[in-house]
C-alpha cells in the first residue's frame, strides 16, 4: 500500500535521504523546503515535482503538480 509522507527539512542531509528512501521504497511524498535553489532542485530530480516554491509533491513516475 502507497501512503503519502511528509519530508519537513527536505533539503537538509537527512531530509533528502528520506525523501530518496521513501521514493525508492514507492512511496508519494511532499517535500517541504526554505528556498527554491539548487537542493530544491535536487530533490525534484529523486521525483519531486514542482508543486510550488515552498513545497514539492513526488507523484510515482511523474515531474511535475
Amino acid at each position: 500500500m502507497m501512503k503519502t509522507f511528509l519530508v519537513t527539512a527536505a533539503a537538509g542531509d537527512t531530509g533528502a535521504a528520506t525523501v530518496k528512501f521513501l521514493r525508492e521504497s514507492g512511496h508519494k511524498v511532499r517535500a517541504l523546503v526554505r528556498r527554491d535553489d539548487e537542493r530544491a532542485e535536487q530533490l525534484r530530480a529523486l521525483g519531486a515535482g514542482s508543486g510550488g516554491r515552498r513545497h514539492a509533491e513526488a507523484e510515482t513516475g511523474s515531474r511535475g503538480a
